[in-house]
């Protein structure tokens, strides 16, 4: 498996990185929509039929964290980590699944498929 077009986010997992983008909390552009972005965490033995684990930021919107603090507990238990980031100008009202804005449920989808793919 190999992940091509991948921002690192920068943090102390950059240490760890290797050229297959295991064991590196990344930052992904969804390919289908470049305004939507999200984290992933390949746990270093791969992602190859590995679950998905999925965190979602609250009302502070702090993916960043999210993704920072589980990247261990996805490594931990060998599951690929996606932690998607809902902006407040597209997703005001995220947790209500689309009263006002977008539907981060259908957004949700599309960034799973996109890993499915990817691993």
């Amino acid at each position: 498996m190999f992940i091509t077009g991948i921002l690192c986010y920068g943090c102390e997992y950059c240490a760890a990185f290797k050229t297959d983008g295991t064991g590196v909390v990344l930052q992904r552009t969804l390919q289908t929509d470049s305004r939507q972005k999200y984290f992933l965490y390949m746990p270093r033995q791969g992602g190859n039929a590995a679950k998905i684990f999925i965190t979602v930021h609250g009302i502070s919107r702090n993916v960043r964290e999210h993704a920072k603090e589980f990247a261990s507990y996805a490594e931990k238990y060998g599951v690929v980590m996606i932690a998607p980031y809902f902006p407040a100008d597209c997703f005001p009202d995220y947790p209500r699944l689309g009263r006002k804005g977008n539907r981060a449920d259908i957004v949700l989808d599309a960034i799973v498929a996109e890993v499915v793919q990817l691993t």
